[in-house]
């Protein structure tokens, strides 16, 4: 084998090792370049690709806010819009403005008239967090309970189960020197779940806090908004914290979030106090857990200190079920499946389970590797049972010692060595025939 062959067969293996490559998805997949940072260039490709993929948007978001807003609130959510609007980084207030010029074709509010105004469009980018979320639950495992070098993430995300957003589903993934991974909604650019490509990971979770109407006044933050920002500049769970802790956002909620070290729950009340929850927090005396190395939320506070709102029977039902399976341990560590069983579980079906009919998402995470394992509702096997798929995003890592996992260490370590062994005979043989 010549040189140059060697050198070619040596970097289409690497290359065909350190990215991955988009297969097929039960979900639409939008991909952006956001390089540039350019809020408006962004919102001009991601509107296109909408066009593209889905032709009755317009139709269907405006379903959703007909039956989801009566007419005597909708003067606060276009307030609420609108506080939102003057808030938000410039960057992202130009991509949701191109995006509802080019999405949006009316300019009156007017509600199940079939299309959208730009105000309408802004309202879609905080309802989301506020009404399609009714519930959700996350286990986490950190190593060395885990079967993996690192922790391991599973995350329900259920919801509001209307069949237009249903229809609106997808994946939506910005490509810059920060990628990050938005799970949710074509044209929702909040992060209501995602992660980046340092394995940070983040779902939000409403809490059982009533959302009192608008605070004429009072300076409060959408947190889905929030979550894209800290998404792209942040690494770490510790990174993001003083970005959120002195905020107050217009919900009650958890953060379940997680990174290439560790699994972690920010309990964060409407009036602004903070709780961030470990593994082994003291808890609440009806949240009791006993569980080491692994975590668990459901949409109340569990810490001890916040506020008392576990008052609901189907949050307490979850979190003992959750107990009842976090049996893992150095000894009897937990797999990928084992996640996934954990988040379909169907025991006090059907109000009170951890999976339920109204699962848009169910996620399992591994942040030191960037693997996604997704279930999307509709996502069933022969037999007629959900399922989990590995969800591959084509996305460059980046590359530190620490975040490479071990299998692609060695792995990679495997393909210097055979191609420096293949690199050396070629250099030697033309001296041991002239030795002979």
């Amino acid at each position: 084998m010549s040189f140059l062959k060697s050198m070619t067969l040596f970097c289409s293996l690497c290359c065909s090792y350190l990215f991955l490559f988009n297969t097929a998805q039960a979900i639409p997949m939008l991909h952006l370049d956001a390089h540039s940072q350019d809020g408006k260039k962004i919102g001009k490709h991601l509107a296109q690709q909408i066009k593209q993929q889905f032709p009755y948007f317009e139709r269907d978001y405006d379903q959703y806010l007909a039956d989801t807003i009566a007419d005597y609130d909708w003067a606060d959510w276009a307030a609420r819009a609108d506080q939102v609007r003057n808030q938000v980084p410039q960057r992202l207030r130009e991509e949701i403005d191109v995006l509802a010029q080019r999405l949006a074709q009316v300019n009156k509010d007017q509600l199940g008239d079939g299309h959208l105004s730009a105000r309408e469009f802004w309202v879609i980018q905080i309802l989301l967090e506020h009404e399609t979320l009714s519930e959700g639950v996350g286990f986490g495992v950190l190593k060395p309970a885990s079967d993996i070098s690192g922790p391991m993430l599973g995350y329900n995300l259920n919801g509001f189960n209307h069949p237009a957003l249903l229809r609106l589903r997808a994946i939506t993934v910005y490509q810059s020197d920060s990628p990050v991974i938005n799970i949710g909604f074509a044209g929702f650019i909040g992060v209501l779940m995602g992660y980046n490509s340092s394995g940070l990971f983040v779902a939000y979770q409403p809490s059982a806090q009533p959302i009192i109407r608008m605070d004429h006044g009072q300076k409060r933050y959408s947190i889905a908004l929030h979550l894209r920002m800290l998404l792209e500049d942040n690494d770490r769970i510790t990174q993001t914290l003083p970005g959120l802790v002195f905020q107050k956002f217009f919900t009650s909620h958890n953060l379940f979030m997680g990174d290439n070290r560790t699994v972690q729950v920010l309990e964060q009340s409407r009036q602004g106090d903070t709780h961030l929850r470990l593994a082994d927090s003291p808890l609440q005396v009806e949240m009791q857990w006993q569980r080491p190395e692994q975590i668990a939320t459901v949409d109340c506070f569990a810490s001890r200190g916040a506020a008392h709102n576990c008052s609901n029977s189907r949050d307490i039902t979850r979190w003992y079920r959750l107990r009842d399976l976090a049996q893992f341990s150095p000894q009897q560590p937990a797999s990928i499946n084992d996640i996934q069983e954990v988040l379909l579980d169907q025991q006090h079906a059907p109000y009170q389970s951890i999976f339920t009919e109204n699962t848009l998402y169910g996620t399992v995470f591994l942040p030191l590797e960037r693997r996604l394992f997704l279930y999307t509702k509709g996502s069933l096997t022969y037999d007629n049972l959900p399922v989990f798929q590995e969800v591959e995003v084509s996305l460059p890592h980046r590359y530190t010692l620490e975040n490479v996992p071990t299998y692609q260490k060695v792995s990679i370590v495997g393909i210097f060595i055979s191609l420096l062994g293949i690199l050396l005979l070629n250099l030697w043989r033309p001296m041991l025939k002239n030795s002979i």
